[in-house]
């Protein structure tokens, strides 16, 4: 019975990915269209060959996104979660994740304050739009969760995403070295497919600006390098922590390509994020004589990397970590802003909406830019809803910290653990300096359903234990 659920859910959403993709493509040159349909068929064919829907088709579309033909910012992705979310519903199965999972409590926990902070809030359909948003990333834990309890296999679909994830990483490689290969991406139909459509729209009309523009910086399907950043940070985490275990060229090879990717989007943040998680990984994998070995072929790798590289962006990129850049970047004054705000608002925030109507007076005051973002995940967090928010915002990633360390403690160091922990340091050291995480699709999906992966098999496990004792 639930063998013939599964197999109709999965050929729904099948049917949703080519019936999205079909209508896209009615937009599209006929080049482009016939490039889905042949890389369309070869999915196709590698789905009822090896019978792995959800090691195939779930990732391609969790790693590529694919906005829908329709005026809402929405992909298939989100589509498919809810989707999967609705059915564990009705299965009674959400609330089993809700009393095994501390972490699932804390985000519901945060979406309610958030709902509540509407009511006072400038900009309510803004407030709207956020939550919902916000709301993507509980169902990709969800997903996770689901994937697991289907007893998936954690290391295979972890690695499905990995190398679906390659081609993106080696595009925006080359976008870097040919930029001008980029802009012309970004005005092609095709494009539209993977960027939210909107926004695309306003940046090539001019309505808004974003670094994506740099010659010297590379985002591919991020119109914010810093962004593009993440989510191949995520993707090394993957890779690395593969890589260190195994030590399979493979890994080796995905490994280098996504610092490479990274390095394309010229992100300092994202070079900070990259060290710190590499420092992390080593210190709680290695041995002494071991770790030299590793710092020695990781300085190998760096040499060639930069040996390879065309020396002007080289220099772009010390030139943006020069001392006197770093400290008149406008984050700063930002900032500045900001703790003057914490003081006058401290616990309800400014509400959703409030930031757009406050920031701008300040910025032309001090002569900045009054489209900025507050650059930095917790403030976006305080401004919408205030402390309580916050506190809980925080809380969630230290009992995603705190779960995933005493797992990988009691696992003998698998290394898949420290995947998770990585991907936890690499979001919050970017989100100290940038502006993503929760409303954005690509990241939020993947960060969210890697923590349903890695976490749901301990607090089941946990669980198991417990009725073993009383019976």
């Amino acid at each position: 019975m639930q063998s013939t659920f599964n197999n109709k859910l999965s050929t729904g959403i099948l049917s949703l990915f080519i019936i999205t993709v079909a209508i896209a493509a009615t937009s599209l040159s006929l080049s482009y269209v016939v490039v889905i349909l042949v890389l369309l068929l070869g999915l196709t064919l590698i789905i009822f060959i090896n019978n792995s829907f959800w090691y195939i088709v779930v990732p391609t579309i969790l790693i590529y996104q694919l906005y829908l033909p329709l005026d809402l910012s929405i992909t298939l992705m989100v589509l498919i979660s809810l989707v999967l979310f609705a059915n564990e519903y009705f299965n009674r199965n959400l609330l089993i994740y809700y009393k095994m999972h501390n972490s699932m409590k804390i985000y519901i926990f945060m979406l309610l304050i958030m709902t509540l902070a509407i009511i006072y809030s400038p900009n309510q359909l803004l407030g709207l739009k956020l939550i919902f948003f916000s709301f993507v990333g509980l169902i990709s834990l969800c997903l996770g969760f689901y994937y697991k309890r289907k007893e998936l296999s954690v290391t295979r679909v972890l690695n499905s995403i990995m190398i679906l994830g390659l081609p993106i990483a080696i595009l925006n490689i080359f976008f870097l070295v040919f930029s001008e290969w980029e802009l012309e991406f970004l005005k092609s139909r095709l494009a539209q497919l993977f960027i939210d459509p909107s926004t695309l729209r306003m940046l090539n009309n001019g309505e808004m600006l974003n670094n994506i523009l740099d010659p010297y910086k590379a985002g591919t399907f991020f119109i914010n390098a810093n962004v593009a950043s993440v989510y191949f940070g995520l993707l090394f985490c993957i890779s690395f922590s593969q890589m260190i275990d195994k030590w399979k060229f493979r890994y080796i090879l995905s490994t280098i390509l996504f610092i490479g990717a990274i390095l394309a989007t010229q992100s300092r943040t994202g070079l900070l994020a990259l060290t710190s998680v590499v420092l992390l990984f080593l210190i709680l994998k290695f041995s002494y004589r071991t770790l030299m070995k590793i710092v020695l072929l990781t300085i190998t790798i760096a040499v060639f990397v930069f040996s390879v590289t065309p020396q002007s962006i080289i220099y772009n990129l010390t030139k943006r970590l020069n001392v006197d850049v770093v400290g008149n970047d406008p984050r700063v004054l930002i900032w500045n802003f900001t703790f003057d705000k914490i003081k006058e608002h401290p616990f309800l925030g400014l509400g959703f909406g409030g930031w757009e109507t406050e920031f701008p007076e300040y910025a032309f005051k001090v002569g900045t830019d009054p489209s900025f973002p507050p650059h930095n995940i917790f403030v976006i967090i305080w401004t919408w809803a205030g402390i309580p928010c916050l506190i809980l915002f925080v809380l969630f990633f230290i009992n995603l910290i705190s779960n995933l360390y005493t797992i990988y403690i009691s696992k003998d160091k698998e290394v898949i653990y420290l995947c998770g922990l990585g991907c936890i340091l690499f979001v919050i050291v970017e989100g100290m300096f940038d502006n993503f995480f929760l409303h954005n699709y690509s990241v939020s999906t993947l960060f969210f359903f890697i923590m349903g992966l890695l976490l749901y098999r301990e607090e089941a496990e946990v669980n198991l234990t417990s009725e073993t004792r009383i019976t």
